[in-house]
């Protein structure tokens, strides 16, 4: 399936188009998705084709109308299909054959088989990575500081869209509760994502530019930017602790 600008629909846009699309791309760049902790647990039922794909559908519809106002003139086309392939729950690759961006998702993942204001909040994420880097001059890159910067343009969306902040968070407390919370402050949930902790700070910021009289793309990420100096000065601090404490380095990729 694909997205056109503001949500309309093309039905031509079949289940592999993913492949179809990546055909002629050597290599390409997929921004990484929000990681929940579920991503590791596999389904247990074999998900449904069409209503996954509706459901995708309609809640990228739901984001790109929410960040209209905010895309300044520049929301661009997105396109969304399933990939079976895919390490994660969801990806956004950039500059996609007459996309600016094409949203890549597990059928079977957590993005889609969680609840109605997760599967949200996966699709804003991305779309957040598609405003901040396909229809961006300064692009981010894959890293902390980019994830950051897609959760607060999510936050906008949720806010936006009266998606219930109330329940999202009832799932990020609990995501939170079983995340080695030391380990995850000085190295994240993995190489390219920070604690969750720093997730949920974003989208609130993200949420509370949104609420205000003139939100923008621009206001949105300048007013996370102290989001991420805090997130990297809170790893930096916890990388010494642990490493005086172990005797080594304790995470596995360096501090982007």
């Amino acid at each position: 399936m694909g997205v056109a600008p503001y949500g309309s629909v093309r039905p031509w846009f079949v289940a592999s188009t993913s492949l179809t699309l990546l055909a002629n791309c050597s290599s390409p760049q997929i921004l990484s998705s929000p990681t929940l902790p579920a991503d590791s647990e596999p389904s247990g039922a074999a998900p449904d084709a069409d209503r996954t794909r509706r459901e995708v559908t309609e809640t990228l519809s739901r984001v790109e109308r929410a960040m209209a106002p905010i895309c300044e003139g520049k929301c661009g086309t997105v396109g969304a299909a399933p990939d079976l392939e895919l390490v994660a729950s969801a990806g956004t690759i950039p500059s996609v054959n007459g996309y600016a961006s094409l949203i890549l998702y597990r059928p079977d993942g957590t993005c889609v088989r969680e609840t109605e204001e997760v599967r949200f909040y996966c699709m804003a994420h991305e779309y957040g990575h598609h405003l901040d880097v396909a229809m961006s001059e300064r692009r981010s890159r894959s890293d902390w500081a980019g994830e950051l910067r897609a959760d607060a343009l999510a936050g906008c969306a949720i806010s936006s869209a009266s998606v219930s902040f109330e329940r999202l968070k009832t799932r990020f407390d609990s995501w939170m509760s079983s995340e080695r919370a030391r380990f995850a402050l000085a190295c994240g949930v993995d190489e390219s994502h920070p604690a969750l902790e720093w997730t949920w700070q974003a989208l609130e910021v993200g949420a509370g530019v949104c609420r205000g009289p003139r939100p923008s793309k621009s206001a949105i990420l300048e007013a996370v930017e102290p989001v991420i100096q805090k997130a990297h000065e809170a790893a930096r601090s916890e990388r010494k602790r642990l490493a005086r404490t172990r005797g080594n380095e304790p995470c596995l990729a360096p501090l982007q």
